[in-house]
């Protein structure tokens, strides 16, 4: 019994031998988390939102001013490839409620441009007025102007007024008459400068006699109508009826004679027409009128 039990405490001892010995096992390193791939979004609606932006810019900003309608169309578009651009964005793919809110706001954005920029409400007043106006001859009796009155001369008066609160820019305005146009100048501080066509009496031989009436459009270049603002022309007409007959035969007239003499009575014009192109915020406007004259 004592050797067997000697036996076994060997055994014993050996198997703690090698358990003591025996190899910790490996600890397993943590694996290199992988990087979240992103979603991937198509090229071609990169393509369509970077459009998108610069046809807004360009369109906005740098066209407008000069091709109004193309540029107006670039924004338009720029606006609709950003709403095409939600839809189709990976990121936005499940939320529903971000893609309505976003495209709500870019249509906000786009109802603003078109309030601001297409439905501009830019009207012109036009009024006219006429006077017998028996000034004495050769006298300058208009304030603001030099015109140098004349014996059956009357005095006819048109007023451009811009009535909104916004500024008009690259004014024309245009004015006719059916009586003769011996004078015109602006009576007001409106920098606005005329482009002349001038007429005169003359013989065969252009020998010219003297400054006569005018007939047709007269025009006047404005580079700015400011807000609330007038621009008021005086116009010195005449009755030039016997004047035109004479015309007809220049040889029969003497170098002796006065255009004044061939005047007739004074007589208020039966038509006065005034048109007018300018733009407002961009846009441009077009407008032409039959004046209803004001006076005795």
């Amino acid at each position: 019994m004592a050797g067997g039990n000697s036996h076994q405490r060997s055994v014993e001892k050996a198997a703690l031998g090698r358990a003591g010995t025996a190899t910790p096992p490996k600890k397993e390193k943590p694996r290199a988390r992988e990087p979240k791939l992103e979603p991937k979004k198509n090229p071609v609606f990169i393509w369509f939102a970077g459009i998108g932006m610069v046809s807004i810019l360009l369109g906005g900003f740098g066209v407008m001013p000069f091709y109004y309608w193309p540029g107006v169309g670039m924004c338009y578009a720029g606006f609709s490839l950003i709403i095409l651009d939600l839809f189709f964005e990976p990121l936005l793919k499940q939320r529903y409620g971000w893609k309505t809110l976003l495209s709500i706001f870019i249509l906000l954005l786009a109802g603003a441009f078109t309030r601001g920029f297409v439905w501009v409400s830019a009207p012109l007043n036009i009024t006219g007025s006429w006077f017998r106006s028996d000034y004495p001859e050769g006298s300058t009796p208009i304030a603001g102007t030099n015109i140098k009155w004349m014996a059956g001369m009357s005095e006819l008066r048109i007023d451009f007024r811009n009535p909104t609160n916004r500024d008009y820019d690259d004014v024309d305005l245009y004015m006719r008459v059916d009586e003769g146009l011996m004078d015109v100048q602006q009576s007001t501080s409106v920098p606005c400068s005329r482009i002349e066509d001038a007429v005169s009496v003359h013989d065969s031989m252009s020998n010219v006699y003297q400054q006569g009436p005018s007939h047709g459009w007269v025009r006047f270049r404005c580079d700015n109508l400011p807000r609330g603002a007038p621009a008021e022309f005086v116009l010195g007409i005449v009755n030039d009826a016997d004047l035109q007959q004479m015309l007809a035969h220049p040889n029969e007239m003497k170098p002796s004679t006065q255009i004044s003499d061939l005047f007739g009575p004074k007589i208020r014009p039966s038509s006065v027409e005034a048109a007018a192109t300018y733009r407002a915020t961009y846009r441009p406007h077009t407008t032409d009128q039959q004046v209803n004259l004001d006076g005795f």
